[in-house]
């Protein structure tokens, strides 16, 4: 596998998890510790995120 695979991967892994976090905070109502960290993470390694992402997260 090349760098270029393995980052698509890994960026495909970190969606999915924001996406389980997002889902996450909207079942439960509320955004606990460990979500807030999840989402800064996500954040700060993913600085040109895409849209969606931005407006799921707000």
């Amino acid at each position: 596998m090349n760098n270029i695979q393995g980052s698509e991967i890994l960026l495909q892994k970190e969606q999915i998890s924001l996406t389980k976090t997002i889902d996450s905070i909207l079942k439960k109502g509320i955004v606990t510790q460990s979500d807030r960290k999840k989402l800064l993470s996500f954040l700060a390694s993913n600085p040109l995120l895409i849209s969606e992402y931005i407006q799921r997260i707000n």
